[in-house]
């Protein structure tokens, strides 16, 4: 008979446990008492800061130009080495005259072939200034007063509060009912 009472029991209790739940509803109680207040609040506002700063800007560009510099040793060897092909032609007088008319072609191709390259590149670099303006945010702290509601209300007994920006008429309350 115990062992029947006790196996009664246990399955009762597993059956009640099984069948045991809570919901939860959402009140209103009547405000009936509001008190006003003030409180002081730190705020941070953005602000933009902003100055000028002068920046050098660098540009780069390339230019050919015109060595001015000479260079005859090109008519020498051009006029030497036109002398002696000229000379290898004609005989007698004829032999003069093609020695001394390879010698002028000689260094006129010979000063032309060393100007060839007289022509050169050089990298020139300009400074400009510029004024640019750089901002940055700076936040600044001030203490305001706001205005704040205390508003009370009572369910079962028991004082219920409500801080708010205005005047409440009801305090919603969060009831769970466990069966």
């Amino acid at each position: 008979m115990k062992l029947f009472k006790s196996f009664l029991l246990a399955t009762v209790m597993a059956v009640s446990a099984l069948q045991a739940g809570s919901y939860t509803k959402t009140k209103y109680v009547k405000v009936k008492k509001v008190k006003k207040f003030y409180k002081y609040v730190n705020v941070s506002r953005p602000h933009q800061e902003c100055y000028y700063e002068r920046v050098p800007i660098q540009s780069t560009h390339y230019e050919r130009y015109k060595d001015e510099r000479t260079n005859q040793g090109g008519a020498v060897v051009g006029g030497v080495l036109g002398g002696i092909a000229g000379h290898q032609f004609g005989g007698g007088r004829g032999n003069d005259v093609a020695t001394v008319a390879g010698a002028i072609i000689g260094s006129m191709v010979g000063s032309n072939v060393a100007n060839q390259n007289r022509y050169r590149t050089r990298a020139v670099t300009r400074t400009t200034y510029q004024d640019l303006q750089r901002c940055h945010t700076v936040y600044r702290n001030k203490k305001i007063r706001v205005k704040r509601y205390k508003n009370i209300g009572y369910y079962k007994g028991k004082r219920i509060v409500k801080i708010s920006k205005k005047k409440l008429r009801r305090i919603p309350v969060r009831v769970t009912v466990r069966y």
